[in-house]
């Protein structure tokens, strides 16, 4: 097992050492990893990550029954990480960052969607344009089997914004009432931020748990004191 890490572990790049007090450089290293880490490293448990599969999402809510299964989400390749910081007293790891999200699917949807009757049983997508996603990460030093100090993620809470739009797009919504389903999605598109904020938390708190798990296999792989001064 260890020589199958340390194989893995040599396909990445070299890190900058970094103090974990500089934030620019923990930036800098985290957008270089980034594009190493979105490839996939199956020795760590990693997948690949440019069409992230992520949890089913199950929504009970106000009168609808929504589900979406098979769901992939496209857009981490092109994210920018714009902050990665540590504060060591608080033992708390804060990532950033921005990019646009087209999530596909297949979905079943039936109940009262805010004010309109849905039914519906197809392929959906969604695209979130423009998103700001922020991880605010819980964390512990603890030394590992081998010896080596690591940074153990524990846990996280997020939050998000939508900077841009979210569009929807449900094929055979209505039985394929072109009428209806024209006036659905034009209520769902014109009231999207109505929408993202009533439904959007599911969707995104499970990209969100993917992300969390990278960086914590990733971690849990690192000896602390080859990557960083603290």
């Amino acid at each position: 097992m260890l020589s199958t890490q340390s194989t893995a572990l040599a396909a990445l790049p070299p890190i900058k050492k970094c103090s974990l007090h500089n934030t620019t450089c923990l930036t800098t290293q985290a957008g270089i990893l980034k594009n190493y880490l979105i490839n996939g490293i199956p020795e760590l448990g990693i997948e690949c990550l440019h069409k992230m599969r992520i949890d089913d999402v199950n929504v009970k809510k106000m009168g609808l029954i929504y589900t979406m299964k098979n769901v992939e989400v496209e857009g981490l390749k092109d994210a920018v990480i714009d902050n990665l910081s540590v504060d060591m007293d608080l033992q708390t790891m804060r990532l950033s960052m921005q990019t646009s999200f087209i999530i596909n699917s297949d979905y079943t949807a039936d109940g009262v969607l805010l004010t309109l009757p849905v039914n519906g049983d197809n392929k959906s997508t969604i695209r979130i344009n423009d998103i700001k996603l922020e991880l605010l990460i819980l964390f512990d030093i603890v030394q590992n089997d081998e010896g080596h100090k690591i940074m153990q993620l524990t846990r996280y809470n997020y939050g998000f914004d939508v900077i841009g739009n979210t569009h929807y797009y449900y094929k055979n919504v209505y039985d394929n009432d072109e009428k209806k389903g024209k006036k659905l999605h034009s209520f769902l598109n014109e009231y999207w931020r109505t929408m993202t904020h009533t439904y959007g938390d599911t969707i995104v708190g499970n990209i969100a748990d993917k992300i969390f798990n990278v960086l914590e296999l990733y971690m849990a792989s690192q000896n602390l004191n080859d990557i960083a001064t603290y």
